[in-house]
C-alpha cells in the first residue's frame, strides 16, 4: 500500500500540485473520474491525504473543510477566497475548486468524452465511405474475390490505398475500445489555453491518435487527392503553399511557374546540381553528362526531349539512393524504388506518394507508349526539373551514416570538430559504418568512404590537438559535475520529503531504485536534463573513440585509461540513470 499524501509536503509550486495531480488520478476510480460527481470525486481524492481519523461520504461538512485545507495549503485558496488568477465555481464552493486545482480537471472528462467520440466517429464514417468506393473498383473486387493481385499499376494504387484504408479502419476501432477515456482524461487534464498555445495540431494529435485526418491527411487514404505539387514549394513561405497548390490544381500551371520560378529560377536549380549535388552525393558524378543535356534541352526548349531524359534520371538517383541503403537488393521499377525508400524518409510520406504512385503514370505512358497527344509537354519539362531538384534536396538530407561520413570528410571535418557532440556524432558514424562493412565486403562506395577516414584520422585528427582538449576537460571537470548534479537530485528530492543520495548509493540499490528516482523527480527531471547530457557526452568519448582512432597518441590512451579506473562506479551510474533520463 503506498503512502499517505502529507499535508505539510503541500505548497503552492507547479511540481506539487502535479504530484498531487498525478497521484489523486491515479487512485480515484475510474468510474468516479469520469461521472460527473464532484462530491464524490473530492471524498475519494481525499482519502489519499494523511488526515487523522476516517471520513464518510454522508459527511460533506468535513469534506469541504479538508478541501478547504488543501486548498489553501497549495496556494489557491487566499483568505478563504479563491486567487484572483484561478477560475472555476464560486468563491465559497471548495468542491469545484479542489476539482480544477487540485485534481487538476478544468473540464470533467465526462463532458469531453461525448465531444472525443463524436468526432472519431466521424472521422470513422469517412473512411468507410472511401472503403466502400474503393469496393465497388473491379481492381480491388477482383482482389477481394481471389487474393491476387493484377500485375497493373492501376491495380497497384487501388489496392494499396484500399488496405491503407482498412488498416486504418482497424486502429480507429481500438481506439475506440482502448483509448478513447484515456485521451478524454488527458485532455481534461490540460492547462487553460494549452489548445491555443498549441493549436489544432495539439488537438487532432491527442484526441485523434492516428493518422487519418491528422494535418488534414486525407490524401494518405484517397488515391484520387494524392499531393502532386507540394515537394516543389520547398523555397516558398508556409503563408503561400495553400495559394501555390490551389493554383496548381486549376490547372493554371503558367501562373504556378511564373511565381515558383521567381522563388527558385532554372539557372538556380542547374547551379545546384552542376555545384552542389554533382560533387557530394555518391554515385551522382556519373549523370553528370545527363544534367548537361538537360540544360541543353531546357534553355532550348526541348520539352519532349527534356521530358524523356528527365523521367530516366529521376528513377537513377532513386537507384543511386539505393545503391547505398540496400546495396545487395534490385529493384525493377520507380514504384517499388520509392516503396524501397519509403521507411528512409517518414517525413517525406506525403511526397513520396506521387513518386510510388503518380509519376509513374507518365513514365509508363510516355516511356511505354510514347503518347504524346493532349499534353503540354512544357510544364511537364518543368514539373521533372522541380522533382530533380527536389530528390536530390532529400538525398543530400539522407540521415544514412555513409552519406553524413562523406560530407563531414569533404567539409572541413577538423574546423568543425568543436565539441564532444561533435565528436560523438563522428565517432558513430564510422562505427555504425564498420558494422555495415562487415555485411556488404564488396561495396566498392563504402570502402572509398572508409579509406577517407582512414587517412582522415591518421594525418588529421590524430595530430590536430583536438583529444588532448577534450581529454583535458574530461579529466578536469567530469568528477565535481557528476557530484554537483547529484548534490541538486538530492535537493530536489528533499523538497518532497524524499531522501535521495545518488552519490552515496551503491549500484545495487541504484538499479533497484531506479522506478522510484522516476517517480521522485516527475515533472524536475528537466530541471538535470543538461547537466546528465554533458556527463554522458564524456562517458560516450571515453568509452568509443580508441576502436577508431588507432593513431591516437600513447599520452591520451593512458591518461583516459586511468580516468575510466578512477571514475568506474559514476560512469556506471550514469548509464543506469539513462533509464531516467533517456525519453527514447
Amino acid at each position: 500500500m503506498s503512502h499517505k499524501l502529507k499535508l505539510k509536503d503541500i505548497n503552492s509550486t507547479y511540481g506539487s500540485h502535479r504530484k498531487m495531480s498525478d497521484r489523486l488520478v491515479g487512485a480515484i476510480p475510474r468510474e468516479i473520474l469520469l461521472g460527473t460527481d464532484y462530491l464524490k470525486m473530492v471524498y475519494f481524492a481525499l482519502k489519499e491525504f494523511n488526515f487523522a481519523g476516517s471520513l464518510e461520504l454522508t459527511e460533506e461538512t468535513i469534506i469541504r473543510q479538508r478541501a478547504v485545507k488543501i486548498l489553501t495549503r497549495a496556494g489557491i485558496y487566499i483568505n478563504l477566497k479563491i486567487d484572483s488568477v484561478r477560475n472555476g465555481g464560486s468563491p465559497i464552493d471548495p468542491i469545484p475548486h479542489f476539482v480544477a486545482n487540485i485534481i487538476g480537471f478544468r473540464k470533467l472528462p465526462a463532458t469531453i468524452l461525448p465531444e472525443v467520440e463524436q468526432n472519431v466517429r466521424t472521422n470513422l464514417q469517412e473512411l468507410d465511405s472511401l472503403i466502400l468506393k474503393y469496393e465497388k473498383n473491379p481492381h480491388v473486387t477482383n482482389f477481394i474475390a481471389t487474393g491476387q493481385r493484377r500485375p497493373t499499376h492501376e491495380s497497384k494504387i487501388k489496392i494499396d490505398f484500399y488496405q491503407r484504408c482498412l488498416g486504418e479502419r482497424d486502429s480507429i476501432n481500438k481506439y475506440l475500445v482502448e483509448e478513447l477515456e484515456n485521451r478524454a482524461l488527458l485532455k481534461a487534464l490540460l492547462s487553460p489555453g494549452w489548445d491555443e498555445q498549441t493549436g489544432r495540431w495539439y488537438e487532432s494529435r491527442w484526441t485523434k491518435p492516428y493518422r487519418y485526418l491528422q494535418y488534414d491527411n486525407i490524401e494518405y487514404f484517397d488515391d484520387e487527392k494524392i499531393d502532386v505539387c507540394r515537394h516543389r514549394l520547398m523555397a516558398a513561405y508556409t503563408k503561400d503553399i495553400p495559394r501555390m497548390e490551389a493554383t496548381y490544381a486549376s490547372g493554371n500551371k503558367a501562373a504556378f511557374y511564373e511565381e515558383l520560378r521567381s522563388m527558385l529560377p532554372h539557372s538556380t536549380v542547374f547551379e545546384q546540381l552542376f555545384n552542389k549535388y554533382v560533387p557530394a552525393l555518391p554515385g551522382i558524378v556519373h549523370r553528370l553528362p545527363a544534367f548537361n543535356e538537360l540544360k541543353q534541352l531546357m534553355d532550348g526548349g526541348f520539352w519532349i526531349a527534356f521530358t524523356a531524359l528527365a523521367l530516366t534520371q529521376v528513377e537513377g538517383i532513386f537507384s543511386d539512393i539505393l545503391r547505398i541503403i540496400k546495396p545487395n537488393q534490385n529493384f525493377s521499377s520507380l514504384s517499388t524504388k520509392a516503396l524501397a525508400l519509403r521507411p528512409h524518409f517518414n517525413y517525406e510520406t506525403r511526397n513520396f506518394d506521387y513518386f510510388e504512385y503518380h509519376l509513374p503514370r507518365l513514365r509508363n505512358s510516355f516511356l511505354h507508349s510514347g503518347a504524346t497527344l493532349g499534353r503540354d509537354f512544357k510544364y511537364i519539362a518543368y514539373d521533372l526539373l522541380y522533382d530533380l531538384h527536389y530528390l536530390l534536396l532529400v538525398f543530400d538530407e539522407l540521415e544514412d551514416p555513409q552519406l553524413r561520413l562523406q560530407n563531414i570528410l569533404r567539409n572541413e571535418p577538423i574546423e568543425k570538430l568543436t565539441t564532444l557532440n561533435h565528436f560523438n556524432y563522428l565517432i558513430n558514424l564510422v562505427a555504425s559504418l564498420r558494422n555495415r562493412q562487415k555485411k556488404h565486403p564488396g561495396d566498392t562506395n563504402l570502402q572509398q568512404i572508409m579509406a577517407l577516414w582512414d587517412q582522415f584520422e591518421k594525418k588529421q585528427l590524430a595530430p590536430s590537438g583536438r583529444l588532448e582538449y577534450f581529454s583535458g576537460i574530461i579529466n578536469s571537470t567530469f568528477s565535481p559535475a557528476t557530484k554537483n548534479m547529484f548534490k541538486k537530485i538530492k535537493s530536489a528530492a528533499k523538497e518532497t520529503g524524499e531522501h535521495l543520495n545518488i552519490q552515496l548509493m551503491s549500484l545495487k540499490k541504484l538499479k533497484t531504485d531506479i522506478a522510484h528516482i522516476q517517480q521522485v523527480l516527475g515533472p524536475k527531471k528537466f530541471l538535470f536534463e543538461e547537466d546528465y547530457s554533458e556527463l554522458y557526452k564524456m562517458k560516450q568519448f571515453v568509452e568509443t573513440y580508441k576502436a577508431h582512432m588507432p593513431n591516437c597518441p600513447l599520452g591520451i590512451n593512458k591518461s583516459l585509461d586511468e580516468f575510466k579506473v578512477r571514475e568506474k562506479d559514476n560512469l556506471a551510474k550514469l548509464y543506469l540513470l539513462k533509464e531516467v533520463f533517456d525519453d527514447d
